[in-house]
C-alpha cells in the first residue's frame, strides 16, 4: 500500500488477523486442506479489504494512521470477546501441516518454510507484473501528483482502494501461513502496536522498492 500510494498503514493486522483466524477456524472445525484455505484467505482479505478501505481512504495522512491503527485494535477486542469463535483470550491452536501440495510433502517446518518462500516469490512476482501494468502505472500517476492524475480523469478513490484490497489479499494469505506456522492464533498478535515493526520495516527498508522491506 505505502509503494502503490504512498500510504502508511497501521491497520493491516486486520488482514493478517482474518487470514489466521480463517486458517484456525477452518482447520479445527472441518478440517480443511490447503487450497481451500489459500482461496478462503483470497477471498476474504478481498471482502475485508473492501469495508476498511471504502471509509478509511476518505482520511488522509496522520487522521488515516490514527484510524487504521484503532480498526486493528478493534479487531483484536472483537476476537477476544467472539469466546465461541476465535477461543477468546486463549485462542485457536491446532497441529496443522499442509500435506501434500503438487506433489510436494509439506510436514516439517523446513518444508513449510520452503513453502512461504515459494509463495513469497510468486506473490513478489505478480506485484512486480501490476505495477508495470496500465492500472499500476495509473496508480503511481495518483501518488506522485493527484492534481494531474485527477486532470486526466482518473479516480483517485477508487484507485486507492484498489490498492489496499490488492494488498489486504497478500496479508491474509500471509496470516494464513503464520498460523501453519504457529499453529496457533490469539488476539494480542493482532493489535495496532503489533503492525508498528512491520510498518517500520516498509519505511527503512525503502517504501519505492518491492524487496527493501523484505
Amino acid at each position: 500500500l505505502f509503494r502503490l500510494t504512498g500510504r502508511l498503514s497501521f491497520g493491516h493486522a486486520v488482514f493478517w488477523a482474518l487470514g489466521a483466524y480463517w486458517a484456525g477456524i477452518a482447520i479445527t472445525r472441518w478440517n480443511l486442506g490447503f487450497w481451500p484455505l489459500l482461496g478462503g484467505a483470497v477471498g476474504l482479505g478481498f471482502v475485508g479489504g473492501l469495508i476498511v478501505a471504502v471509509p478509511t481512504m476518505r482520511t488522509r495522512g496522520f487522521s488515516f494512521l490514527i484510524v487504521t491503527f484503532a480498526l486493528a485494535d478493534l479487531v483484536s477486542i472483537i476476537a477476544t470477546n467472539l469466546t465461541g469463535l476465535t477461543g477468546g483470550t486463549n485462542g485457536l491452536t491446532a497441529i496443522a501441516e499442509p500435506g501434500s501440495i503438487l506433489g510436494f510433502s509439506i510436514t516439517t517446518q523446513n518444508s513449510l518454510y520452503e513453502l512461504v518462500v515459494v509463495i513469497g516469490v510468486i506473490l513478489l512476482g505478480l506485484l512486480w507484473l501490476f505495477e508495470r501494468s496500465n492500472f499500476g502505472r495509473r496508480l503511481s500517476t495518483v501518488r506522485e501528483n493527484p492534481p494531474l492524475a485527477q486532470s486526466l480523469g482518473l479516480n483517485l478513490f477508487v484507485h486507492e482502494v484498489a490498492a489496499l484490497v490488492l494488498s489486504a489479499v497478500v496479508v491474509a494469505i500471509a496470516g494464513m501461513l503464520y498460523f501453519y506456522q504457529a499453529s496457533a492464533v490469539a488476539p494480542p498478535v493482532f493489535t495496532g502496536a503489533a503492525t508498528v515493526p512491520i510498518a517500520l520495516m516498509v519505511v527503512l527498508g525503502g517504501g519505492r522498492s518491492i524487496f527493501g522491506p523484505v
